[in-house]
Parts: C-alpha cells; structure tokens; sequence
C-alpha cells in the first residue's frame, strides 16, 4: 500500500506504543509538509480511538514510516 504522502517520513523511534505521540508526530510531519488543514483534521478523526497497531495502520495509509 502506498501512502497518501510519499514525501513525507515519519520516525517511530522512542514511542513506546504510545498512540497519542504517534499521532503527534504525523500530524507535525504533516503540518510541516504544509498538508492542507482540512486533510490533518481528516487524519486526526480517522487514527483516533484506536490501539496502537490500528493508529500505526492508518499512519501507514498517510505517510513513509522509519523505524529509527
């Protein structure tokens, strides 16, 4: 599956399955890509309430992840 931002890396280092800094980090990446607005709200609404691997799932669906 190819993530909706190709150019766009997420690293998964130092979070612990910590969901709500995994969704932090993307949502900064994504900011920082200068990703409209509306798609970060649409990120934030689809990855949140669920359990690690589900968030991880969806932030896949987004962007590049790094495991370092």
């Amino acid at each position: 599956m190819r993530p909706r931002y190709l150019h766009i890396v997420v690293f998964l280092a130092n979070l612990d399955g910590d969901t709500d800094a995994l969704i932090a980090r993307t949502m900064a990446a994504l900011r920082s890509a200068h990703v409209p607005h509306r798609e970060i709200m649409e990120f934030m609404t689809e990855a949140m309430g669920g359990n690690f691997e589900r968030v991880l799932i969806v932030v896949m669906a987004w962007v590049q992840i790094e495991a370092r």
